[in-house]
């Protein structure tokens, strides 16, 4: 899906990762984290030529030589003074697609090079200032950030080849030690949700051998887009198939493929969106079809759902304190009240959705798409899947 019909809409959000190194200050010297300048402040759209280039490619679309957006460059840690290599964006790539909550798809998981994080400490800052002098101590990060709650395989330091979630966790929880304001907090929360949802589909993973033979197991039909789907070209492609595969079902087409691997391959489509009621749904259709729930596959979309709601509902929470506590400008209002909605809806929690989509639509100057409003406020009255 191109990016032409995301111009007035989701980006109200927040930034992309992109817009954030590219403006995002330093964590200052009090140990402040600072997000985009623009959190709630209006579009952050790539160059054209950047959403011409990045025509979405079905299933796997993140799965691109990551060589001409990632170098290696060298950091001391401004905690231990030990010196180390690390991976970060050489430029930003093109971002084929957008879920509407705003998490950008680009053609690889740029929010895996979005920070740098120092492996012995934890401590995490932007590429450009990583380096400079920071007053925190060792053991006052310790007693911030605890330790790693994953296994990681990076000889370093225990944060060595921390995953892209575990920087924004750190990076929230440092903005939360340094006072730097709820929607500072909200933001990095919400980061790391989106890193943990762009890693399922990103590729690399131990479970894409099943991806692969469970939508192989599919007729070719059913991966061809029908002309007379009723989703709109605006709605990701996950979903539209999602919707193609359920409609196929529904008349009896597709009797050859086994209940759990039609439910897991649905769980999978509406897991690489974010979607995470509808996919906790198929995940308890595929287990109950068959052995889905003893696979490597069915283990990963169920970790990575309850993590990303766990990182979700943080970042609600952040927000939500941000909004009672006046936090934002009236012209910020709608877009927040969206995101809010969002997160909501993605949680499963419809009745708290329906009543901030109600917000943002009354907030609503123009910022934010109506039809966007009304399809996902309609959402919140039907299972739509």
């Amino acid at each position: 899906m191109r990016l032409r019909w995301f111009c007035c809409t989701l980006m109200l959000l927040l930034a992309l990762s992109q817009g954030a190194l590219a403006q995002g200050s330093a964590f200052l010297e009090d140990q402040q984290p600072a997000p985009p300048d623009d959190l709630f402040g209006g579009p952050q759209l790539p160059p054209v030529e950047e959403q011409e280039e990045a025509a979405e490619q079905p299933l796997k679309e993140l799965v691109q030589p990551t060589s001409p957006y990632i170098s290696v460059e060298g950091f001391v840690s401004p905690i231990t003074g030990e010196s180390f290599n690390a991976q970060i964006l050489a430029r930003n790539p093109p971002v084929s697609s957008f879920d509407y909550d705003g998490c950008p798809h680009p053609v690889i998981n740029s929010l895996a090079y979005t920070l740098v994080i120092d492996p012995q400490t934890g401590y995490v800052a932007y590429p450009s200032v990583f380096n400079r002098p920071v007053k925190l101590k060792r053991e006052q990060l310790l007693g911030i950030l605890g330790q790693p709650k994953f296994g990681h395989e990076g000889d370093a330091g225990p944060w060595d080849g921390a995953y892209a979630w575990e920087k924004f966790e750190n990076a929230a929880r440092l903005a939360k030690a340094g006072r730097s304001g709820n929607l500072a907090e909200g933001y990095w929360w919400q980061q790391a949700a989106w890193s943990v949802r762009l890693d399922v589909i990103g590729g690399g993973n131990s479970f894409d051998s099943e991806v692969d033979k469970l939508f192989t197991g599919l007729p070719a039909e059913a991966l061809s887009l029908s002309p007379a789907l009723s989703l709109e070209q605006s709605v990701p492609y996950e979903l539209r198939l999602a919707e193609q595969l359920q409609s196929m079902r529904s008349i009896g087409d597709m009797v050859n493929v086994a209940p759990d691997d039609y439910a897991l391959a649905l769980a999978w489509l509406y897991r690489s969106r974010g979607e995470l009621e509808a996919t906790r749904y198929w995940l308890g259709q595929a287990r109950e079809a068959g052995s889905a729930g003893e696979g490597t596959l069915y283990s990963f979309l169920n970790s990575s759902t309850n993590l990303e709601s766990e990182y979700l509902q943080q970042a609600l929470s952040a927000f939500m304190r941000g909004w009672e506590a006046g936090e934002l400008q009236p012209n910020e209002r709608a877009a927040a009240a969206f995101a809010i909605a969002e997160m909501h809806r993605r949680l499963g929690q419809r009745r708290s959705a329906a009543l901030w989509f109600a917000e943002a639509f009354n907030r609503n100057r123009g910022e934010i798409s109506r039809p966007l409003l009304e399809r996902l406020y309609g959402l919140c009255f039907e299972r739509g899947w």
